[in-house]
């Protein structure tokens, strides 16, 4: 939705993520499975759909491309996270889920090259099937997409997540642990914003609020 020139606005609907993503992959699974394997394919979907991380997989899938779209058109994207924990469980994603096709990439090789020397054993010398060279080249976007984005996530020079707060102690000490976490999946926080500042308080009050954050958000600048 357009909401001024230059300014462009878009709400993620986990729920709707989570349909177009498992519409996607039940196309491709369908397309590669045997015939009359539909039923066995939709049952998948099904479960699939209430599986834990399932909607942050989706989210996460659907924010690759719009940082892809905006490297490419070298506009700036902006994302609203949700709170902490649910934030720090989707920047932790990409990572996790590269390792994983990586994974299963390593073991559609070892699958290969099993079937390759028993077909030599045979004495058939067949080539790759469409359906493996396919499957094959999925699982290479789907490590490429997700490296990328991870790339994208811890490169300074292109992301800079910004922190918000209330300068009160719980807040002030659930943003120092989120600041810290992020440190630990590659990422440093670019800045902090303090908000619902109460109108009188100095500048000392509010550095004293904010102290817990010294150290984690040491050098990051403060609004």
């Amino acid at each position: 939705r357009r909401l001024a020139p230059n300014l462009r606005a878009l709400e993620l609907d986990p729920a709707s993520a989570v349909t177009a993503h498992l519409e996607a992959v039940g196309a491709t699974l369908r397309r590669l499975m045997p015939a009359g394997s539909g039923g066995e394919v939709a049952r998948h979907m099904d479960r699939a759909r209430h599986a834990p991380g399932m909607a942050e997989a989706a989210l996460l899938d659907r924010l690759a491309d719009l940082a892809e779209a905006a490297a490419r058109t070298g506009e700036r994207l902006v994302i609203d996270t949700a709170p902490t924990g649910h934030t720090l469980a989707l920047l932790q994603l990409p990572e996790m889920m590269t390792a994983w096709t990586d994974g299963l990439l390593k073991n559609r090789e070892e699958s290969d090259r099993f079937a390759r020397r028993a077909r030599a054993l045979s004495g058939r010398d067949e080539a790759e099937t469409p359906r493996d060279l396919e499957i094959r080249q999925i699982l290479g976007r789907r490590r490429e997409k997700l490296a990328g984005l991870r790339a994208t996530l811890t490169d300074p020079a292109r992301t800079g997540f910004v922190l918000v707060t209330t300068p009160e102690r719980m807040p002030v000490l659930e943003t120092a642990a989120m600041a810290r976490a992020l440190d630990g999946t590659g990422i440093a926080p670019a800045a902090l914003v303090a908000n619902r500042v109460k109108p009188g308080m100095d500048d000392a009050a509010l550095a004293a609020r904010l102290s817990p954050l010294d150290g984690p958000l040491k050098g990051a600048p403060r609004f």
